[in-house]
C-alpha cells in the first residue's frame, strides 16, 4: 500500500530489503559489535547495539534477532529515548515476522517500560500498525480517529 500512498506513515513498513556489500556489511556489523563488547552497558553499546538490530531487521531480514535486540536495548538501556525507539522498532520487527500477537505484547511491554502514556501519538501509531496487520480494520479506524484527537484536541 506504501507505494499507492506515499508520505503516509501508516502504510509503509519501515523495512527495507536491499542487496549491500558482504565486505561492507561485516565491517559495519564487526564494529558495532567491538565498540558492545568494549564498553558493555555504556550509552554507545545500546546505540551500536540499535544499529546492529536495525541492520538485520531492514537489510538482512533477520527478523527474529532483531526484535531480540530491540527487547534488549528495550530493557537494559537507561535511556528512555531510545528505549521507547528499541521498544516501536521491536514491534515492526514482529509485525514484518506476521506475529501480530506478539506485537501487541511487545508494545504493552513498551508501554510499561518506558513508563509512556498509552494516548501517546507514537504508541497509537504502532497500536493502529498491529491492528491493520491483524486485519481489525474496524479498530484500526477507532484509533486513527483516537489519533486525530490527539493532534487536535480543540476539534469536536
Amino acid at each position: 500500500l506504501g507505494g499507492y500512498f506515499a508520505g503516509n506513515r501508516f502504510f509503509r513498513l519501515d523495512v527495507r530489503l536491499t542487496h549491500p556489500s558482504a565486505g561492507s556489511l561485516t565491517q559495519a556489523l564487526a564494529l558495532y559489535d567491538s565498540l558492545g563488547n568494549t564498553l558493555p552497558n555504556s550509552p554507545a553499546a545500546f546505540k551500536a547495539m540499535y544499529q546492529v538490530a536495525e541492520i538485520q531487521l531492514t537489510i538482512t531480514a533477520d527478523f527474529d534477532n532483531a526484535a531480540k535486540g530491540f527487547e534488549r536495548i528495550l530493557t537494559q538501556s537507561r535511556s528512555k529515548d531510545l528505549a521507547l525507539k528499541a521498544g516501536q522498532r521491536w514491534v515492526d520487527a514482529l509485525l514484518a515476522k506476521g506475529d501480530t500477537t506478539a506485537a501487541y505484547q511487545a508494545l504493552a511491554k513498551t508501554i510499561k517500560s518506558t513508563n509512556s502514556d498509552e494516548d501517546d501519538p507514537e504508541i497509537i501509531y504502532s497500536r493502529i500498525r498491529i491492528l491493520i496487520n491483524s486485519d481489525n480494520l474496524t479498530a484500526a479506524n477507532k484509533e486513527l480517529k483516537n489519533l486525530t484527537g490527539a493532534a487536535r484536541p480543540t476539534d469536536p
